[in-house]
């Protein structure tokens, strides 16, 4: 395979990676919805659960390594777990769709992270927090229709931007498989031990499906 084709190739199988994990990613609000929604899994538990789920696959990956750990790793643990566990909160006040696009507003903060970092707004960074702040406008109605489940995604929405920030850091020193390990096991060790005494093992049961749906598909497609 010449140079040229192999370029090509590389090219389309990172779109189709790319295209598999915003399916996943968009994929995953239905299923949050209908477990803290529908099934009424207290969103502390949904947290706990679907990381736990996703930690037992990555665990044997990285447990025979030699593990370091440094404090921003813990910073990006604390806001994975908080992003997380809001988004969770959030999604069960609101709907599926608000929740997807207020969740992706994430990246505008990194935006004006980035802004406030070299203090320079260029024309393209502005445009997008206008558009952004419009579509949030008319996706929920107006200032008056705001729900409450719309402001607590809109937090969890800093948080995912805040663990953006702090693993793009962190990426240089750790590959993927660490990240996302300590991200996972600081998530579990904060949200299992307050959850395992007041856990509906029935609601358990019937989330169970989109619980491993979550930890298999978005929880590790979207981050390979």
């Amino acid at each position: 395979m010449s140079r040229r084709k192999t370029r090509e190739f590389k090219r389309v199988v990172g779109v189709g990676m790319l295209v598999l994990a915003c399916v996943a990613w968009g994929s995953s609000f239905p299923a949050i919805k209908i477990i803290v929604g529908s099934l009424e899994l207290d969103p502390a538990a949904y947290t706990a659960l679907r990381n736990l789920l996703t930690l037992a696959v990555v665990a044997p990956f990285v447990l025979g390594k030699r593990l370091r750990f440094h404090v921003l790793l813990l910073l990006a643990g604390l806001s994975y777990a908080l992003g997380t566990y809001l988004q969770g909160l959030g999604t069960a006040y609101t709907t599926a769709s608000n929740s997807a696009f207020i969740t992706s507003l994430h990246m505008v903060f990194v935006y004006a992270y980035e802004t406030l970092k070299t203090r320079k707004l260029s024309p393209r960074t502005l445009a997008t927090i206008v558009l952004a702040a419009v579509g949030v406008y008319l996706l929920v109605g107006g200032i008056e229709r705001i729900r409450i489940g719309d402001i607590i995604v809109l937090i969890s929405s800093v948080f995912w931007a805040s663990q953006v920030i702090l693993v793009s850091k962190l990426s240089r020193e750790y590959d993927v498989a660490e990240l996302l390990f300590w991200q996972l096991l600081i998530t579990v060790l904060i949200f299992t031990p307050s959850t395992i005494a007041s856990l509906d093992t029935t609601i358990v049961v019937e989330a169970m499906p989109g619980l491993v749906y979550l930890a298999l598909v978005p929880g590790l497609l979207a981050f390979t």
